[in-house]
């Protein structure tokens, strides 16, 4: 608000709590444009009760879009928008596609299979871990193979990859996850392996400018004496695109469909989905500890 407000923009803000009973009984409509960091129902109440005065409502959740609520904007990519965006990239690879899912994940599965029919597709119970033999007998040797991996269990992790190592050499190979936040960390299994397997993953975090984000980070630290988050900086770059887009001559949909923007870590590519909500939908196809990304 306060970086916005030194532009010479003129506004205010009022800071409501996110409490289901003092929205059911506030009126919206005298507002511009209204911010909400999660989407649940205190979210999706407001967002119904501005919808016939074309007021925006920007949610920065990136899960639960309700597209059937047009004045919805959802500021982060969502979960679907970043397994879109992985399952084109490797479908333009032309290249050999297997999918290891644990069994309860039926969603993601029905996903991979929707927008790339020709994988292969292994289905691992809890109780089960993946074995060589499984995995080798889904292998092209003459094409690259993209093994998506969709389990939350280390293990999988663990065994596929030592398996797909161990082949490296006669099978071309490169892993994928859906989301990155299935990754597991350094500590419970070593990166080496997810370099030696350019590891393939959607990415919304997109560093803009090194000396604008240090900045940002220091003076941030300071004031707060605390260290700052990705939810940070989100935090910011959110509320400060939706102020400038508010500030405009122009609708806060026109600049949607028209303006690209970027800031600390976000960049806002809006588009409008088939019932005619809109989500960002810039997302980065990136390799595991490279700077090159797609």
């Amino acid at each position: 608000i306060d970086s916005a407000k030194q532009l010479g923009l003129n506004f205010e803000v009022d800071i409501l709590r996110n409490s289901l009973v003092e929205l059911k009984t506030k009126s919206f409509k005298n507002y511009n444009g209204i911010i909400s960091p999660y989407y649940k129902n205190e979210t999706k109440i407001i967002a119904e009760s501005v919808a016939n005065s074309d007021i925006p409502v920007i949610t920065a959740n990136s899960s639960s879009l309700n597209k059937d609520l047009t004045n919805l904007f959802e500021a982060l990519p969502s979960l679907h928008t970043q397994r879109l965006k992985l399952i084109e990239y490797l479908n333009s690879k032309k290249g050999n596609i297997i999918l290891i899912s644990d069994t309860d994940r039926l969603e993601n599965r029905k996903f991979v299979l929707e927008h790339a029919p020709e994988t292969k597709t292994i289905e691992i119970d809890k109780k089960q871990e993946i074995t060589d033999s499984q995995l080798i007998s889904k292998l092209d040797d003459n094409k690259t193979n993209y093994v998506i991996i969709d389990s939350k269990r280390n293990s999988i992790f663990l065994n596929s990859t030592n398996s797909l190592l161990k082949n490296l050499a006669k099978y071309p190979t490169q892993i994928a996850v859906l989301e990155n936040s299935i990754i597991p960390d350094s500590k419970s299994i070593s990166s080496k392996r997810f370099k030696v397997l350019n590891l393939i993953y959607p990415e919304i975090n997109q560093p803009t400018n090194n000396h604008e984000t240090l900045l940002f980070t220091e003076n941030y630290e300071k004031s707060f004496n605390s260290e700052i988050t990705n939810h940070i900086t989100y935090g910011f770059d959110i509320t400060f695109d939706s102020l400038l887009r508010m500030s405009q001559l122009v609708s806060f949909e026109e600049t949607a469909k028209k303006t690209k923007t970027k800031y600390l870590s976000l960049k806002f590519n809006y588009n409008k989905v088939d019932s005619g909500a809109y989500t960002n939908n810039n997302v980065l196809i990136q390799e595991y500890n490279k700077k090159e990304s797609f």
